[in-house]
């Protein structure tokens, strides 16, 4: 079932390459939610809560103890809360007389040498309890991974060097302890999140000072290569003028130099409307850079993240795009990114419908919608949600 048109669609494609729209962080007014959006997650909300109650009722713990509750929030309960409400759930909203902790001091980890030294990113998540004073204790790291938190394409791989800090930090903290019935309580196994990342002038900086990529020596951004400054310029003014043969054909010439030409050949077929070529050399980019750890700016990797979906989306590789569905998804869930994230939630939203997901289709359509950055995009976005409906 092909629901989008791709010419219409094309039309009303806003340019997602504009650095202004990658980085427009300001506020803005969410879209009022599609009615049909609404109502359907309004039944399931009602619905998923209706389950969770039932199973708080099964457990028959009363007074503080409900707070040791085992049932879960499902991911549905979740989805539909999310387009809703904006926000995620906690199975503590649904307990009477609870009170949630809060944090009074935060303490930021200081980056460890080593992996300062190699420009090393990643996180930790680490378990751990708040007693009735607020004191953090049992600290337990539960995961722990490395790799470009810059990067929309990283493949964490597990990793203990951030651990030490991150535990150290969360000792430091201190929070104000959770209520029940107007009672402190001692809370077990909060979960938080510390996260390690460098600026991309002290990650290049970081590299070169480890003979990692000497390539990129005094180019903060990692865009152009020892050697390879005029012939980028060129590949660049060529792009501009249209001349995307020309343009594809020096970026060639010079991907030796550095993998930004990767990326201009893959930019160059994509407007010229050759998509296949496009997201076959944007998969080479993500893997030659990934390779070599070069330090692109979040700008072009997240270009990259945007030419790839519009060009799968064009040759109707759905599957693909649904394999990306955590690079996107990292960014949904961030209020700086809904914005340029709209149309890609788009494209995964038509992705999961055309694959036969249509609760997980309807999601994404939802959140392109409540996020679109204009009038065409809402109109048209509305559109195909109606054409989803019957099948809701």
């Amino acid at each position: 079932m092909k629901l989008i048109n791709n010419l219409s669609l094309y039309v009303i494609l806003i340019s997602l390459l504009s650095s202004d729209f990658l980085y427009s962080k300001e506020g803005f007014a969410e879209n009022p939610l599609n009615e049909i959006s609404k109502q359907y997650f309004l039944e399931v909300f009602n619905y998923e809560q209706n389950i969770f109650n039932k199973c708080l009722k099964t457990e028959n713990l009363l007074g503080a103890d409900q707070v040791n509750t085992k049932c879960k929030i499902s991911e549905d309960f979740q989805d539909a809360a999310f387009i809703l409400n904006g926000k995620s759930l906690s199975k503590f909203d649904f307990i009477d007389k609870y009170k949630s902790f809060k944090k009074i001091k935060t303490s930021y980890p200081f980056y460890p040498g080593n992996m300062l030294g190699s420009g090393q990113t990643g996180y930790v998540v680490i378990e751990f309890d708040i007693t009735k004073k607020g004191k953090t204790v049992n600290p337990k790291v539960i995961e722990g991974w490395c790799g470009n938190i810059l990067s929309p394409f990283t493949e964490f791989s597990p990793c203990s060097f951030f651990n030490r800090e991150a535990i150290a930090a969360l000792l430091r903290s201190k929070y104000m302890p959770a209520k029940f019935d107007g009672e402190t309580i001692y809370s077990k196994g909060v979960k938080h999140r510390f996260t390690f990342t460098l600026e991309p002038n002290q990650r290049a900086l970081s590299l070169q000072n480890n003979d990692m990529d000497k390539a990129y020596s005094g180019f903060s951004s990692g865009m152009e290569g020892f050697g390879s400054r005029g012939f980028y310029k060129k590949v660049k003014k060529e792009i501009t003028a249209k001349n995307y043969d020309s343009a594809i054909a020096i970026a060639k010439e010079n991907i030796k130099y550095n993998n930004i030409f990767l990326y201009e050949i893959a930019k160059a077929n994509y407007f010229k409307g050759d998509y296949s070529q496009a997201s076959s050399f944007i998969f080479q980019f993500i893997e030659e850079s990934t390779k070599n750890r070069d330090p692109y700016s979040e700008e072009i990797l997240l270009s990259s993240l945007f030419i790839l979906i519009e060009s799968l989306y064009f040759i109707n590789d759905f599957k693909k795009i649904i394999s990306l569905e955590k690079s996107i998804s990292r960014y949904n869930s961030s209020s700086n990114y809904r914005k340029s994230f709209a149309m890609t939630s788009l494209y995964l939203g038509t992705a999961y419908i055309n694959s036969g997901d249509m609760h997980q289709g309807i999601y994404h359509l939802s959140i392109a919608q409540k996020y679109a950055a204009s009038k065409d995009q809402i109109e048209y976005i509305n559109n195909v949600i109606g054409q989803v409906a019957n099948y809701l």
